[in-house]
């Protein structure tokens, strides 16, 4: 199930629509990558409609927060396309909160999140087990709360802290299967603690 409503549909007959620019903050503008994903095509073999997804629309940034793109609509998903998600805010150097693009048969991608200062938080692509999940917050160099297996990003607060999928990472603290609370070097949560 690809979760495209009728109205995107109804606008993507043809081809998926581009994702409107984001808000660019950098000076110069070209240092910084704010653009809308691109909507997909791929009607060719199919004899009646196509619905080919929506690219995602630019978020506003001083860094990268590009708009996913939409996926073509093809025999392998019922000429359905899939949508990209849209990009989120990423202010400061190195900052990242692009939206993922959309699955090539199902699964629309994760919008971004919030990257502050270095961080990542971007979308997660669609794949054919579902959509892709959304990015969380991440503030400082290396951090990352990007949308990871179907579930959206946590908290990354810290340089190198890593909430993927996910959690809460501090202070360089790693969240894994069974620990999503993550101070430093040490879990919070362990299985039976």
């Amino acid at each position: 199930m690809s979760g495209i409503s009728f109205i995107q549909q109804a606008n993507a007959v043809r081809s998926g629509q581009n994702g409107s620019q984001g808000r660019n903050e950098c000076n110069p503008p070209s240092a910084c990558q704010v653009g809308g994903g691109t909507g997909g095509v791929g009607n060719v073999a199919n004899t009646g409609e196509s619905f080919n997804g929506n690219g995602g629309d630019g978020g506003t940034t001083s860094s990268f927060a590009n708009g996913g793109n939409g996926g073509n609509g093809d025999a392998s998903n019922g000429f359905c396309g899939t949508n990209g998600g849209n990009g989120g805010l990423a202010l400061g150097p190195g900052s990242e909160a692009k939206g993922g693009n959309g699955g090539l048969a199902h699964g629309n991608g994760g919008n971004g999140g919030i990257g502050l200062n270095g961080g990542d938080a971007n979308g997660q692509s669609g794949d054919n087990s579902g959509n892709g999940g959304n990015g969380g917050f991440a503030i400082g160099p290396g951090s990352e709360a990007d949308g990871a297996n179907g579930d959206n990003g946590g908290f990354a607060i810290g340089p190198g802290s890593n909430a993927n999928g996910g959690g809460f990472a501090l202070n360089g603290g790693q969240n894994h299967p069974g620990c999503n609370v993550a101070i430093g070097h040490q879990c919070f949560n362990q299985p039976g603690g």
